[in-house]
């Protein structure tokens, strides 16, 4: 089990229900405010296969993580899943535009948190191998460029050589051939 969720909400029963759903298939990472979890991110981003974000919280909302994440590129890397009790469309609208890959309204059932954090973690983790492999054929192709490039270098001077040795054949021959002035 190598995958981590980060829970970032700042009621100790959600964190606990959350995880409790999510601990079969995750190694689980806690957070009780949105400063907290902007924290972590920034030390253990590269560690985390996904986000279980409230959106209601004091010392930092959901909104808060959401744009530190589109600002610093960790929203390109990481999902997020948006839980909250708030009944305003706009807030989910705005979570969406920052980059949240789902957004729930609580109370959540558990087989919905369950799947959904999993689809959108394998979703990513696909999205990231791909990029990889996409990054790896890139360098594969540039170096195959550099060796094409060289190759065409060597045949254009081989090119000039032969000509310069066919035209010095050709001099030759009609200084034999008695292109003499009698």
């Amino acid at each position: 089990m190598d995958k981590t969720i980060l829970i970032v909400d700042d009621d100790d029963m959600e964190r606990q229900m959350i995880s409790d759903i999510l601990s079969e298939e995750y190694n689980i990472m806690e957070s009780e405010c949105g400063n907290d979890a902007i924290k972590v991110i920034k030390e253990r981003g590269n560690s985390i296969s996904g986000i279980v974000l409230d959106y209601m919280m004091p010392d930092g909302n959901g909104l808060d993580v959401l744009k530190f994440m589109k600002a610093s590129g960790d929203i390109n890397k990481i999902p997020v899943l948006v839980l909250t009790g708030e009944k305003q469309s706009d807030i989910e609208s705005k979570c969406l535009e920052l980059g949240a890959v789902d957004y729930m309204r609580k109370p959540v059932e558990a087989i919905l948190i369950k799947v959904r954090t999993h689809n959108a973690c394998e979703i990513y983790s696909y999205k990231k191998d791909l990029e990889a492999q996409v990054a790896k054929q890139m360098d594969t192709l540039q170096k195959q460029n550099r060796l094409l490039t060289i190759q065409a270098e060597r045949i254009k001077k081989s090119k000039e050589k032969m000509g310069d040795v066919l035209g010095s054949i050709v001099e030759y021959r009609n200084v034999e051939s008695g292109d003499r002035k009698s």
